[in-house]
Formats: C-alpha cells, structure tokens, sequence
C-alpha cells in the first residue's frame, strides 16, 4: 500500500487534533498504538509512514474506544482549544 502526500497530512491532522482533544502526550499516544514517539512525531508532522506502522496506526483508530466519540464535536480544535 503506498500511501500518498495528501493522504499522509490528513493522517496527521487526525492523529494531531485526537490528540489534542484527549490531551495525550506524544509519548502516551505513541505507546498506544506501539510505536516510537519519534516515528508518531514524524507522522504527525506529515511524514509518510512505513506500510507496518501505518497498519498499527490504522488498527489503532479503529480499535480505539476514545476515538468513536471524536468527531464533528471536536472539528477544528487546535492546540489549547478545550471543550466543556
């Protein structure tokens, strides 16, 4: 599977504003998935992921039960955004 620029940033904006809204540490949430929190960073920032770790992060979202409840309630957060 070869995962295209494009794609690769949408991957990083979902995994950066779910992370922000949980207020999880790059580091935590890299633990989650099973990955190095460089490697996270990285996609974070665009990078376009190994087909293994895309795999995880993938299998990560779909299993995650925090994530069935982010959605378009929490569309357009940034960083210090918080919702009551």
């Amino acid at each position: 599977m070869t995962v295209t620029k494009a794609e690769s940033i949408q991957l990083s904006e979902v995994l950066k504003k779910y992370r922000w809204a949980t207020n999880k540490g790059l580091r935590e949430m890299a633990r989650e998935i099973g990955t190095s929190a460089a490697t996270l960073s990285r996609i974070e920032r665009g990078g376009m992921p190994d087909g293994r770790t895309l795999a995880k992060v993938l299998q990560w979202l779909l299993t995650s039960h925090e994530i069935a409840t982010f959605g378009p309630r929490n569309e357009g957060l940034e960083p210090g955004d918080h919702r009551s």
